[in-house]
């Protein structure tokens, strides 16, 4: 029962959240996923894509309201759809504009953690002998 609620009220949030500002760049300049939908700047795949989540959300909130069997799964399913999409775009879009030199650096700053990593868990072993 309580995880149904939370389904609906969830799924719900996806929908008013998708009519909602998701780029916010102060005074009026504020653009919603419905924004990003209904205006022509992006691919067709893409604008399909995001169309989903408020399809997504709705029929997530029916399946918690009517106690769906199949309500769990749709929830993991529009979970992972909308974080897994956000995670490539993000990532897409970070790899687009970086360089070499923060590559670099951020391929130093590894393995400098696994090498002071290694190096401190041989000297706690040889210490604990």
């Amino acid at each position: 029962m309580k995880r149904d609620m939370w389904l609906s009220a969830l799924g719900a949030a996806i929908v008013l959240g998708f009519f909602l500002p998701w780029i916010d760049a102060g005074g009026p300049a504020k653009i919603s996923g419905w924004d990003f939908v209904r205006e022509g700047g992006l691919a067709w795949h893409t604008r399909l894509i995001l169309a989903m989540c408020p399809i997504a959300g709705l029929s997530l909130a029916i399946a918690g309201f009517t106690r769906a069997k199949g309500a769990a799964n749709l929830a993991l399913g529009t979970g992972v759809g909308i974080l897994g999409y956000v995670v490539y775009k993000v990532g897409y879009g970070f790899i687009k504009v970086t360089g070499i030199g923060l590559w670099m650096v951020l391929a130093a700053a590894l393995i400098a953690l696994v090498v002071g990593l290694t190096a401190r868990a041989g000297s706690s072993s040889k210490s604990g002998q």
